[in-house]
């Protein structure tokens, strides 16, 4: 596989960036607003295939410990508005349970894992590591929110984005984040920084876009 990842990482560019063109130009938005979740999907499975180091405990922290309880905390944020504010999910993400995408737990999982790798390269301590890290996954989220807006992933109560969600999201990265530090697995990714630097550029170029 290793030999392939020059060719996967230019597909994942094209493609995100098809991605983005597509989901902007009103006259064929609707064709490629079904890929939204399959784009996701393929992130993970990729970040999958690529993944390097200690699988049995990563299966049990990161899936279970980390997308279980994104999911979780959504659930009890949607149904309460207390977490984030007063939202709703549209249909943009697919199947559900509790009222929040099944996808949704995987991005919280995807977010942190790729983010924890990145840090970990920055070699610093654990504190700064873990503030910058939580700001960074907080940034994506400033990133993503007008475009999920516009896709109908979620919306807003009253239409405008609170600023309680960007804190929750701050704290709840820096409770993810330090699940991986206290866990000290060691793994590696050659597409981790790939997909979360593509990704975010996807969503900085959508908001361009639905801008102009």
């Amino acid at each position: 596989m290793k030999k392939h990842i020059r060719g996967i990482r230019v597909f994942l560019l094209i493609y995100f960036l098809a991605g983005a063109l597509g989901l902007s130009f009103s006259p064929v938005q609707a064709y490629f607003l079904p890929l939204v979740p399959f784009s996701l999907l393929l992130s993970y499975v990729f970040l999958a295939l690529f993944h390097e180091g200690s699988r049995k405990a990563l299966v049990f922290l990161l899936f279970a410990g980390v997308a279980m309880t994104g999911l979780l905390v959504e659930a009890i944020g949607v149904h309460s508005g207390l977490i984030f504010g007063e939202y709703a999910y549209g249909s943009t993400l697919g199947l559900e349970v509790w009222g929040v995408p099944l996808l949704i737990g995987g991005n919280w999982l995807m977010l942190t894992y790729c983010t924890h790798l990145i840090l970990h390269d920055l070699k610093i301590r654990v504190l700064p590591a873990l503030l910058l890290g939580s700001l960074l996954m907080t940034l994506y989220d400033w990133l993503m929110e007008p475009v999920a807006v516009h896709l109908d992933m979620w919306s807003w109560a009253g239409g405008g984005i609170p600023l309680q969600n960007y804190l929750a999201w701050f704290l709840l990265s820096f409770l993810f984040l330090g699940i991986f530090q206290l866990s000290r697995i060691r793994y590696a990714n050659p597409l981790a920084r790939d997909i979360l630097v593509i990704q975010a550029g996807f969503f900085a170029l959508m908001n361009l876009l639905i801008n102009v």
